[in-house]
């Protein structure tokens, strides 16, 4: 990040507006998926762009246009990439979702309330509590209102069959894809306050498929406990 500001400033001295502007859209593009204060780094990031402005505003007028120019595609793409990464998550999102079924039906039904020790989550309770997860994160991401609220999915006696387990995480699933085929791609930079934790829009729904992944390896381990080789993982 640090290098990225000083590249901007060389290409200022360099009168370089097409290397300005490539460097520019990278820090943009990168403080949108990493950074938590967005708003803050874009000010100044946008110091930068202006002082190069008003220093080609009245020396030369051309390549004042060629920067405004390359200025205007350069968010024009950066809306593009936005929607390629939403679309990719949709997509791996509902690639988990097959997986995730694929261990629900793997564990016959009397078998979901096991557990390899007392102080763990039973097999069901392992999927109602990526459900919720799931719900949860990616809700703070999308802005869609949470499905099951004010419900323990886990600690619901009711849910712990076979069958409602696997009703609850097809639900989960289809709620956090619905909302992320709904959601509008340009507010992905937009940072969600939840408790302590300051994260883009970007970010809670990647959040949401890293707690899946980790609660569903931690399941491989209850099947293989139980003489059953985990589903094939599908990359792709």
């Amino acid at each position: 990040m640090f290098l990225g500001l000083l590249y901007m400033e060389i290409y200022i001295k360099r009168d370089d507006p097409a290397k300005f502007i490539i460097e520019f859209k990278r820090l943009l593009i990168w403080y949108r998926i990493n950074g938590s204060e967005f708003d803050a780094k874009i000010k100044e990031v946008s110091f930068f762009f202006l002082a190069y402005l008003k220093r080609i505003t009245t020396t030369n007028p051309h390549k004042m246009r060629l920067l405004i120019t390359l200025l205007f595609l350069s968010f024009s793409s950066l809306t593009y990439s936005q929607q390629i990464n939403i679309d990719e998550f949709i997509a791996d999102m509902e690639r988990n979702k097959t997986m995730s079924l694929s261990y629900v039906d793997a564990m016959p039904a009397d078998k979901f309330s096991y557990k390899p020790a007392e102080d763990v989550r039973t097999y069901a309770q392992q999927f109602l509590h990526i459900s919720q997860g799931l719900i949860g994160l990616s809700s703070n991401g999308t802005g869609a209102a949470p499905i099951f609220q004010g419900e323990n999915l886990e600690a619901t006696e009711a849910y712990q069959t076979k069958a409602e387990v696997k009703r609850i995480v097809t639900e989960s699933y289809d709620f956090a894809i619905k909302s992320m085929k709904e959601m509008d791609a340009s507010t992905l930079n937009e940072v969600v306050q939840r408790g302590q934790f300051k994260v883009t829009r970007l970010g809670w729904i990647n959040k949401a498929m890293e707690h899946n992944t980790h609660h569903k390896g931690q399941c491989a381990i209850y099947l293989r406990m139980n003489g059953i080789t985990p589903p094939q993982f599908q990359l792709f």
